[in-house]
């Protein structure tokens, strides 16, 4: 096949749909002739004589979240006579968006939650509930957690803290606040959140992180597993909303990677049911759904106060970068 990817690439890997082009190029051009382009050169004389040059037979819009994208796959998809593909990891969507999207159908739209796909499939699109996100398995694994003492004193890190990670975007509508109020609750609880820096930082939401006490990072790191490996916890507060358009707030995938990046080094986790996680995962064996503050708060308590063992990295071995690249490899054969 030859098999165009759009999206962002050649940039830091700080979020997960970066991660997504990132590997699915390296792991499908092992097998088939792959382009690879950046979409922020859309406008520019080179991307389009790529395209022309290359002649994809199937065009795979690997980030899509917005009517544009769909708009963009459209035109590309028709000039080429290519297969069209489209990923929804992050949906942005208002109501009047979802309407005009059926004039602009692919050939498959991959969603990352059942609520997403009955929502495309409402709109006459051909849908796929697929999880589009992967693991490098030699940097995410449990072995690593044997450095925890040395990291933490590289890092200036209390040993004697519980150290509860979270990774991505610090905005308000991730629901931080309920990690601020986790920080207030326990002496002996330090928060750690590294953010995404490229995804932009809102200074209101900082500032009362710090103010509480939680220790931010906002720079990119390219070992980013070594931060996973000093935490002894990992939470992910974030809460399925919508705007008054219809948009959604929580500026996350639907399948979040720092979820399985953490049961990859087999931290404990404690999560909403947020997107598509609790569709391909069942709670135990350190993996904890919650429902509200007091059982997020319950359960960062049981965690840090029980010798449990933890088996969280065994619910994500089917989801290495190689494995999840062969299972959409078969869905483009598909469309062939």
């Amino acid at each position: 096949m030859r098999i165009c990817l759009l999206g962002e690439f050649d940039v830091d890997l700080d979020e997960a749909m970066r991660k997504t082009a990132y590997y699915l190029y390296k792991n499908l051009s092992r097998d088939h002739n792959v382009l690879k382009l950046n979409l922020r050169n859309i406008f520019s004389f080179s991307f389009w004589c790529s395209l022309r040059d290359f002649r994809p037979s199937l065009v795979h819009y690997v980030s899509g979240s917005s009517l544009k994208s769909f708009i963009i796959l459209k035109f590309i998809s028709k000039l080429f006579n290519a297969k069209s593909v489209i990923s929804i990891m992050r949906p942005t969507f208002s109501k009047l968006s979802l309407q005009f999207i059926r004039f602009f159908k692919p050939d498959l739209v991959i969603v990352q939650s059942l609520e997403n796909q009955k929502k495309f499939k409402r709109l006459g699109l051909n849908t796929l509930f697929f999880p589009l996100v992967g693991i490098e398995t030699e940097k995410f694994c449990p072995a690593i957690k044997q450095k925890k003492a040395m990291l933490r004193s590289d890092f200036n890190l209390r040993n004697d803290a519980f150290i509860a990670l979270h990774v991505g975007s610090i905005k308000e509508g991730r629901n931080l606040k309920w990690l601020i109020r986790l920080q207030e609750e326990f002496d002996d609880v330090q928060i750690l959140i590294v953010g995404a820096v490229s995804q932009g930082i809102e200074e209101k939401i900082l500032t009362e992180l710090k103010n509480a006490g939680c220790i931010i990072w906002d720079s990119y790191f390219k070992n980013i597993e070594m931060i996973y490996a000093l935490a002894d916890c990992y939470v992910f507060p974030v809460l399925s909303k919508e705007n008054l358009i219809g948009k959604s707030k929580a500026d996350c995938i639907d399948m979040p990677l720092s979820v399985f990046e953490a049961m990859a080094c087999n931290l404990p986790v404690v999560s909403t049911k947020f997107g598509g996680l609790p569709e391909i995962f069942e709670g135990g064996d350190g993996l904890i759904f919650v429902e509200d503050f007091n059982e997020f708060l319950e359960a960062v308590k049981y965690l840090k106060d029980s010798n449990k063992e933890i088996k969280t990295h065994k619910k994500v071995k089917m989801y290495s970068w190689s494995l999840v690249s062969r299972r959409i490899e078969d869905v483009y054969k598909k469309l062939q």
